[in-house]
């Protein structure tokens, strides 16, 4: 796998900044195999949505400062490396700011997360609306790829994206996209 970093801002977590030189927009740095993208500012709150509150959610915003990019690289590093077919998997804030992806060959699906959100939060309004139960993943399938998606935790706050081949069993990706969960969730706290 090639992977890079890529980085919108300039990072203030010092924590993040004793193993990464600092980043500015726009540059390309590698990473040991992984993207991580923090698009707003440690001090910035993005805008309420006007359907689930701030970030999609009931419990406030997915805060920069919580995250532990390490935790979050890592557990998107074991589904590149475990599941069949890897193309890219992502985290992605349900406002659609993708939080960190890892993908092979360079590949950015930042421009697909905000289609990916959108997906997503219908699928949750519609779910609410019909008190059918809380949504729990969508598997979108082409005649040549998988795209799963997966609400992480129970704040609602971020989901999961994993890209595969049609090669990949997608039942088994949804298992291994649960087993990482746990680290994700813990992750964004």
């Amino acid at each position: 796998m090639s992977l890079s970093r890529k980085a919108d801002d300039l990072l203030s977590n010092a924590v993040y900044q004793e193993h990464v030189p600092v980043a500015v927009k726009g540059v390309t740095l590698p990473l040991n195999g992984a993207v991580a993208v923090d698009r707003a500012t440690m001090d910035e709150e993005v805008g309420a949505s006007p359907l689930w509150g701030v970030n999609g959610s009931a419990s406030g915003p997915l805060r920069a400062a919580k995250r532990n990019y390490a935790a979050l690289v890592a557990a998107l590093q074991t589904l590149g490396y475990t599941v069949r077919g890897f193309i890219a998997s992502a985290v992605v804030s349900l406002d659609g700011q993708p939080v960190a992806q890892v993908a092979v060959d360079d590949l950015d699906i930042s421009l697909l997360c905000g289609y990916f959100s959108t997906i997503v939060q219908g699928a949750l309004l519609a779910l609410d609306h019909s008190k059918w139960g809380q949504f729990e993943q969508t598997v979108i399938t082409s005649a040549t790829h998988h795209i799963l998606l997966r609400i992480v935790g129970s704040e609602k706050e971020a989901f999961q994206v994993l890209i595969t081949t049609h090669e990949a069993n997608p039942v088994q990706s949804l298992e291994i996209m649960t087993n990482v969960e746990g680290a994700i969730t813990a992750a964004l706290r």
